[in-house]
């Protein structure tokens, strides 16, 4: 595990057991709470959040339901989980088969935690943290806007080389990258850290071309 400081109040612990790719937990502390932005694998995988994290009230977000970001979250059972509504619809119907189908990943207590907390369009967490539905690479993607250093967190919906689309609807992906690019913000993502520009244009040409096929 590495860890990146973003900026002094927000950390990225970067795993890379899940060769080739690199898998980003996002950790913000504010307002006295520390916002835990997915899971990864296995609540053993956790422990270094939880030490760094020591007395601290701590409230746990899923990004989408994978199982490389919710399975983390047996670490965290007695916290607020906060998820999109199908993403809690999604785990409780399928989370038990993606946890036997994924076990070979998983570190620690298995178990299918489920959120506590969750929304349909937009959920504001402080002032300056926010959560916004942005389906995409599955139909239950959020995307975690930092108000204060303009800066949002887009899980697996943006990616190198190009994201996969599970939900299999490129007009409401398309929607969601337009967003993205209205929001002028530093993009970070749970597979490709630094999202650049031109990624993000390149997942819209993608999608827009995959739109006008269609029709």
């Amino acid at each position: 595990m590495k860890k990146i400081a973003l900026y002094a109040d927000t950390t990225i612990y970067q795993f890379d057991e899940l060769v080739p790719y690199i898998t980003n937990v996002i950790v913000i502390e504010r307002d006295h709470i520390a916002y835990v932005f997915d899971t990864f694998c296995g609540s053993e995988y956790m422990q270094c959040i939880l030490e760094d994290l020591c007395g601290k009230e701590i409230q746990v977000i899923f990004s989408h339901h994978d199982f490389d970001h919710v399975f983390g979250a047996a670490a965290f059972e007695e916290c607020k989980i906060i998820a999109h509504q199908k993403c809690c619809e999604w785990l409780k119907q399928y989370g038990q088969k993606q946890l036997k189908d994924q076990k070979q990943w998983l570190k620690g207590k298995e178990v299918n935690v489920l959120p506590n907390c969750t929304f349909e369009d937009e959920y504001v967490l402080c002032d300056t943290l926010k959560l916004v539905y942005t389906p995409g690479h599955t139909e239950d993607c959020i995307t975690l806007i930092d108000l204060l250093h303009g800066c949002a967190y887009v899980g697996d919906n943006v990616e190198e080389p190009i994201c996969e689309m599970t939900l299999h609807n490129p007009q409401v992906y398309l929607k969601t990258i337009e967003f993205y690019q209205s929001l002028k913000m530093r993009l970070i993502g749970a597979h490709t850290t630094f999202i650049e520009e031109d990624l993000l244009q390149k997942h819209h040409d993608y999608f827009y071309q995959m739109l006008n096929e269609e029709c």
